[in-house]
């Protein structure tokens, strides 16, 4: 099985390798599947101000980790950001996920900057 966060072949059956855990999640076990519908999801994003990024815009779901489960949560209070792929008008869609995990490999590494979850607090004024 691969690990959802990094895509290397690891032993056992846990969705992130133990090195993924501990930078995402704080050292905990996590599911890859997420806690909450598709439903859900749409009814959170239809109440919050979208965020742009310099890309262009995407719609994106803010998300905190809440009691050992990841849940959605308004901007000022996240820890993670929730990028779906587009939908099927997006003529990429199978490639999305491979795309936006290169796209945020590069940029850790060209800019230095911090791992998930460890968002300066001064960024959310």
């Amino acid at each position: 099985m691969n690990c959802y966060g990094c895509f290397k072949v690891q032993d056992g059956q846990q969705d992130f390798c133990s090195d993924c855990q501990k930078m995402l999640f704080k050292n905990q076990s996590m599911p890859a599947l997420l806690p909450f519908s598709l439903e859900q999801y749409h009814e959170k994003l239809n109440g919050q101000v979208q965020k742009n990024s310099i890309g262009g815009y995407q719609r994106k779901a803010y998300l905190s980790l809440q009691s050992k489960k990841l849940a959605l949560a308004n901007w000022a209070k996240s820890q993670y950001v929730l990028k779906p792929v587009p939908d099927d008008s997006y003529c990429f869609k199978d490639d999305a996920p491979a795309n936006e995990h290169l796209t945020m490999q590069n940029i850790q590494t060209d800019f230095r900057l911090a791992h998930s979850g460890e968002r300066p607090d001064e960024t959310r004024k």
